[in-house]
């Protein structure tokens, strides 16, 4: 019986909900009857008002909005006639006939808010589900507003993109965002209440006014609103102006910044967005600053910093400080150009610290940068918003400050700071960059010592940069070059960083570098496994104290990195034959194949267990004598455990340095217990003691064989389990 009654259940509600949406079909175009309390349409009270309305009026007209506004729900915030002749007298107009259609329509939609917004509903946002009020998570944050306005499009010709190089495109952007300054904005973002900080943006506009949440919509004093039958009318003290972005600024005044400006396309990229709706189906394009990979702040795009999440795009603006032409050419000819013979030779990476140094991912108000100013890279810069600044003005994706100065980065003053200005060592300069471990080593509170290959030795060991297609590469066994992924940057990087101030290294000794790698050095020479390898070694030219953070010692030639594991060495050292043929025995070797060259390479097995490894390598004849005298056990297990009792895994001794203690191997006895070693070393001499209490010496000249996954020694004698 069930089984018969839903499908007639189910056919009743799916006629009900037919009819239901056939009735709001039929019904949701049409305007119900507007109750008696409210005033008429937005139209028609902006046309009855006798206090002067008419600009505005034709300029919604020309932005093709006249018909629409019977339509829709909107928010509209509305100057008079005298506001907008002051604003047209002051961009050289009379009228809003001498506008374009789409400067027109840019102009009017940046009044327009499509929804319903009461006075509150401006200050306090809807977000997650809820309106936001006094004390709520976001408060009064939440302070742009997304309008209708957009940019019309521009043309552009590219000077710098090599893929557009020449070329002429047409620029698109998305849609403006309008800010809503209220007392209650500036309290949540610990700015200044008074008003301070809003007037030395826009000093003409009063901060009181007749409103209680004293609301300025960007540079217009926000009257009580009118309630109409279709939204909200809005009446301004000021006409808005048409509001650009910093990107669309720095464009329009490079009679004063255009030497930034300039420097900034170098980083400028373009990507296809679609077409122009023309009758040529013109191709639009989208710039951007930060798909070149160098720059992090892309200054053209309207959304701000905070990508592709909404909320945090209404809660976020950039703030840019650009130094003058005659601030920046000065800084210039002083710095750069003692190193370089023009701009065009100067490392993409020096051109970017410089350009993002004035740039950052936060609302600077002058309140707080008179305290404590941070610019992108952290570096804490001493900036005075009333003497350094000599404008100041909010546009549609951040505050923008033109100064008088330039302000450096602390980078260019710390233990990587000479790189910045050497031709001869950029391409460690980028490695540094794209490895993020730049951050690290530009700070005053890090004490490091960098070792700076030049780019010669570079690129004869097999490490390039590209600048064609912007990218570090490295050359393959076979000779052909294919991009570093980030991993082998970083320990690239990491094999000439020490976190530690040397002063030199004239004296004999061993240094683990930050990679965990470690290298001999003498007389200011260093040989690392990767040199050894070579048969060659790295001297330090010059050593240069950055006074703040440590020292750059720069090289002529690469601090390498062992090449070949401990594995290669075994397989490969005719010595090391009988000692590898046992490994093959106890079915301890396999290979792995190198990706690209599809090389295979022999591995020990267990070697992946651990990342640094101390071995102690019996040679053939001490493996034949204990093959005769039966101290080496054939059965599988045992040999395993006889194997692995010569590798110590997580340690790295060298015959340096006095030490003495008990250390796990990588064996263990039947219970699971490691089976331990005992060393003991002085320097130039390493003793070990075996389960059997035998003492195996290293001879000097058989000990610390760097390689890629830590140190060997030679011995003359096998470890013994009994």
């Amino acid at each position: 019986m069930k089984k018969g009654i839903l499908p007639i259940i189910t056919v009743m509600i799916l006629l009900v909900i037919t009819g239901c949406e056939k009735i709001f079909e039929d019904k949701h175009h049409e305007r119900f009857e507007d109750p008696p309390w409210l005033d008429g349409s937005i139209l028609k009270t902006l046309q009855e008002d006798t206090t002067g309305f008419d600009i505005f009026l034709a300029l919604m007209d020309r932005a093709g909005y006249t018909d629409k506004m019977e339509r829709g729900i909107y928010t509209l915030f509305v100057a008079n006639d005298e506001s907008y002749r002051e604003y047209f007298n002051s961009i050289g107009i009379d009228s809003v006939g001498q506008l374009s259609n789409n400067d027109a329509r840019q102009l009017f939609e940046l009044n327009v808010i499509n929804t319903p917004r009461s006075e509150h509903q401006l200050i306090y946002d809807y977000i997650f589900g809820a309106w936001q009020g006094p004390g709520s998570e976001y408060g009064a944050l939440i302070f742009r507003i997304r309008t209708l306005s957009r940019t019309p499009p521009q043309k552009e010709y590219v000077k710098y993109d090599p893929i557009f190089q020449g070329q002429t495109l047409d620029l698109i952007s998305s849609r403006k965002f309008v800010p809503v300054f209220s007392t209650e904005f500036f309290r949540d973002f610990n700015g200044a209440t008074d008003g301070s900080d809003y007037n030395y943006f826009f000093p003409d506009v009063s901060w009181e006014s007749n409103t209680f949440y004293n609301t300025k919509w960007y540079n217009a004093n926000i009257q009580v609103p009118k309630v109409c039958s279709n939204g909200y009318i809005y009446f301004l003290d000021k006409a808005v102006p048409f509001i650009y972005s910093i990107e669309e600024y720095l464009r329009n005044n490079q009679d004063k910044y255009g030497l930034y400006y300039d420097i900034a396309q170098r980083f400028a990229r373009y990507s296809f967005a679609g077409r122009l709706d023309d009758a040529d189906q013109t191709r639009a394009f989208v710039k951007s600053y930060t798909s070149s990979g160098v720059l992090s702040i892309n200054f053209a795009d309207e959304n701000g910093p905070s990508g592709s999440d909404e909320v945090y795009q209404r809660r976020s603006i950039y703030s840019a400080l650009i130094p003058t032409d005659e601030a920046l050419q000065a800084y210039l000819d002083t710095t750069i150009y003692k190193y370089y013979s023009d701009i065009d030779s100067v490392p993409e990476v020096t051109l970017s610290y410089i350009l993002q140094a004035h740039l950052t991912k936060h609302f600077e108000l002058p309140s707080k940068m008179a305290k404590t100013f941070f610019n992108f890279y952290s570096d804490i810069i001493p900036i005075d918003p009333y003497s350094d600044v000599i404008e100041a003005t909010i546009l549609s994706n951040g505050a923008f400050f033109g100064l008088n100065r330039v302000l450096e980065p602390l980078a260019f003053k710390t233990v990587t700071g000479p790189l910045f200005f050497n031709s001869d060592y950029t391409t460690f300069l980028y490695a540094l960059n794209e490895s993020d471990l730049m951050s690290s080593l530009t700070r005053e509170d890090i004490i490091a010592t960098v070792f700076a290959p030049p780019d010669t030795s570079l690129l004869e060991w097999g490490i390039t940069y590209n600048k064609s297609i912007e990218r570090l590469e490295k050359r393959r066994s076979d000779g052909v070059w294919e991009r570093m992924d980030d991993l082998d940057i970083i320990e690239f990087v990491q094999d000439h960083i020490i976190y530690r101030e040397l002063d030199d290294l004239m004296d004999e000794g061993y240094v683990t570098t930050e990679s965990d790698n470690m290298f001999y050095h003498y007389d200011n020479k260093i040989v690392s496994g990767g040199n050894d390898e070579d048969n060659d070694e790295a001297v330090i030219v010059e050593i240069v104290d950055s006074k703040i953070n440590g020292s750059l010692m720069m090289l002529d030639n690469v601090v390498k990195a062992p090449k070949l594991s401990v594995s290669e060495h075994i397989a490969t050292d005719p010595d090391f034959s009988e000692f590898f043929q046992l490994c093959v025995q106890a079915d301890l070797v396999d290979s792995i194949t190198i990706q690209g060259t599809l090389e295979r390479i022999p591995r020990i097995k267990f070697t992946i267990d651990a990342e640094k490894w101390t071995c102690f390598i019996p040679d053939n004849n001490s493996v034949t004598t204990a093959l005769a005298n039966w101290d080496i056990p054939l059965i599988a297990d045992s040999l395993i455990m006889f194997i692995r009792y010569h590798f110590i895994p997580d340690e790295m001794f060298v015959d340096f340095y006095e030490m003495d203690g008990t250390f796990e191997t990588s064996a263990s006895d039947t219970l699971g217990v490691p089976l331990t070693l005992d060393i003991d070393i002085t320097p130039g001499k390493l003793d070990v003691t075996d389960r059997s209490s035998q003492v195996v010496t290293v001879a000097p000249s058989n000990a610390n064989i760097l390689v890629s996954d830590g140190i060997y020694h030679k011995i003359t004698s096998v470890f013994k389990l009994d």
